[in-house]
């Protein structure tokens, strides 16, 4: 009778530490606070992307995640290399019933924008809310399911626009 005991003891053992493990490969992306109802839409941003500038073999990968009790979604970035990285706040601004992005990189940018989500379009288009954002807009086009078009247009200080795809890799 000790014996099977014991048996039983490892398998739960070992059960549970292959449990532990399978719970690693998948990541918590968390979720959007239940308090504000308008953060549901911003979800579609969370979870672990491949980005691709079109014209451009260069794979940028990101995760995104929900900070601040749900409040906030947080997409951090890096270029290959460590050229540059940043990180992108998105939230909803319940006083003025607007979308708000917060964009900010190891060069010293950062920009502020608000925005709009068109449902019909499928579509997130930010704003910047005054002339001194590098990012004067940002435009995120979820017509088709786990992908991101994006297009980022700037200041015109470096470059006028860049455009791109993301794939959605885990939920």
């Amino acid at each position: 009778m000790l014996q099977s005991r014991q048996l039983l003891f490892v398998i739960a053992i070992l059960s549970s530490g292959t449990a532990s493990l399978l719970a690693q490969d998948s990541k918590d992306f968390g979720q959007p606070s239940p308090n504000v109802p308008e953060l549901k839409e911003l979800a579609r941003f969370s979870g672990e992307w491949e980005a691709q500038l079109n014209n451009s073999d260069l794979k940028i990968p990101s995760e995104r995640k929900w900070v601040f009790n749900g409040y906030f979604l947080k997409h951090d970035f890096e270029l290959p290399g460590g050229a540059l990285r940043g990180t992108i706040y998105r939230g909803y601004n319940t006083r003025s019933n607007k979308y708000t992005m917060t964009f900010l990189d190891t060069q010293g940018n950062m920009s502020m924008l608000t925005g709009d989500w068109n449902d019909s379009l499928k579509t997130f288009t930010f704003e910047a809310v005054d002339s001194s954002s590098q990012v004067q807009k940002y435009e995120s086009d979820f017509s088709a399911a786990d992908t991101e078009q994006w297009t980022i247009v700037f200041d015109n200080t470096l470059m006028n626009q860049v455009t791109g795809v993301a794939k959605k890799l885990q939920n």
